[in-house]
């Protein structure tokens, strides 16, 4: 395909809506084998040069604010404002839709059983409200279909665009600094391992917490409503087991900057095998290094 202009961007609505302007990409994939002329051609706003210079200006404010505020400045801010407010607002509108779809769905199906349980031999007056609650079902499933949809197109793009800035910026500031300054450890495990987990927590951590923090709020709210205050025992209980899981992510956040600095160590002995490995073997100093690298393992 030699198409000079992105297949979603000559998309109508009623496409978009449906995902139906990605089905000949697929259609493609399953006669042939997908090259590169089949695929699209990158945007502008979708580079990773242009995601990095953004962040790049967006961050360089943060850090002039925070210096005028005292503070130190925050990088998940900076990044939160890489997004631009159409982004944030189609996340919003398919997070709504999945949401509402499904208590839409449950309450209607609720409501359907309840009525068929109560309904009498020839009880039959109350035929439209059953109708009603068929028709919420149906209403409240392409609901949640149509949000979780879009919700899972939207939030993997966001996550690797934000990989892209972040390790776009990494890069730079390695070929700013001197070789006897940097971490080789820390790097690594920067571009590797917490770059990918941004991705992670972009497409399914953080998306999943906004979800169903929303949905408990809603259900605990309909459930006080029709229970009272004996919920209270559950509420703490969730509370309590929230509060435990931070900690955890504390205590996880140490054991991984522990990791970084064993996997230089390590790093540094093989740098040391590989540049002196004559000596090393003149000397039969083979087992002394070994031992260190294997103690250096996790």
């Amino acid at each position: 395909m030699n198409a000079k202009v992105h297949r979603k961007d000559k998309a109508n609505f009623i496409s978009k809506f449906t995902l139906w302007w990605i089905v000949d990409l697929l259609w493609r994939g399953r006669l042939k084998p997908i090259n590169q002329d089949d695929l699209d051609p990158v945007r502008d706003e979708d580079r990773s040069e242009y995601r990095t210079e953004l962040l790049e200006k967006i961050w360089r404010n943060e850090k002039i604010y925070a210096n005028q505020t005292r503070r130190k400045p925050k990088l998940w801010k900076a990044m939160l404002k890489c997004f631009s407010w159409k982004e944030y607002g189609l996340l919003s509108l398919t997070c709504f839709s999945t949401i509402s779809g499904n208590i839409l769905y449950r309450y209607s199906t609720l409501k359907l059983i309840y009525s068929v349980l109560s309904i009498t031999g020839h009880d039959f007056q109350f035929r439209n409200q059953y109708l009603v609650n068929v028709w919420g079902m149906i209403i409240g499933s392409i609901l949640t279909n149509f949000g979780i949809r879009h919700f899972n197109l939207i939030t993997p793009i966001l996550g690797i665009k934000s990989r892209a800035a972040v390790v776009g910026m990494i890069y730079k500031k390695v070929l700013m600094r001197s070789k006897t300054t940097i971490n080789a450890g820390e790097i690594m495990e920067l571009v590797c391992n917490d770059t990918q987990c941004l991705v992670t927590m972009v497409d399914r951590a953080f998306p999943y917490l906004v979800r169903k923090t929303i949905s408990a709020v809603i259900y605990m709210s309909w459930i006080l409503l029709l229970y009272g205050w004996t919920i209270v025992p559950g509420l703490l209980l969730f509370l309590f087991v929230s509060l435990f899981r931070i900690l955890v992510t504390r205590l996880d956040l140490n054991l991984r900057q522990n990791a970084s600095r064993v996997a230089e160590e390590r790093l540094g002995y093989l740098r040391e095998v590989l540049t002196s490995i004559h000596s090393i073997k003149l000397n039969c100093l083979e087992h002394i290094y070994e031992n260190k690298i294997k103690n250096t393992r996790w």
